[in-house]
């Protein structure tokens, strides 16, 4: 599924579910370091050169950042969020397309 219609899929759930106190909210991780990358033949460095250049932030993304966010979101502190789509990107998604290619 695209990430459009996870994201969509997540709104119309977490408004389903809202009535029966279930919360439903998403993590949209931008380029996060993982094992993944090496077994796609990509070197660190490949992956910090096209992290500067495509995040506002100018650097790629750590797993525990990801984590961190996710612990929140599924914790009695978050306990009335529902519906959030939250990006993990380090500023991805409030770029424009022309400033990432």
């Amino acid at each position: 599924m695209a990430k459009a219609g996870l994201d969509k899929f997540t709104s119309n759930l977490a408004a389903d579910l809202a009535k029966h106190q279930i919360r439903v909210n998403a993590v949209n991780p931008g380029v996060i370091i993982t094992p993944l990358y090496d077994t796609l033949g990509y070197t660190l460095e490949q992956v910090e050169n096209a992290s500067r250049i495509g995040h506002a932030m100018c650097r790629h993304g750590e797993m525990a950042e990801v984590t961190k966010a996710i612990a929140f979101l599924i914790s009695d502190d978050s306990s009335f969020i529902t519906g959030v789509r939250l990006p993990i990107d380090g500023g991805r998604h409030i770029m424009v397309k022309s400033e990432i290619l």
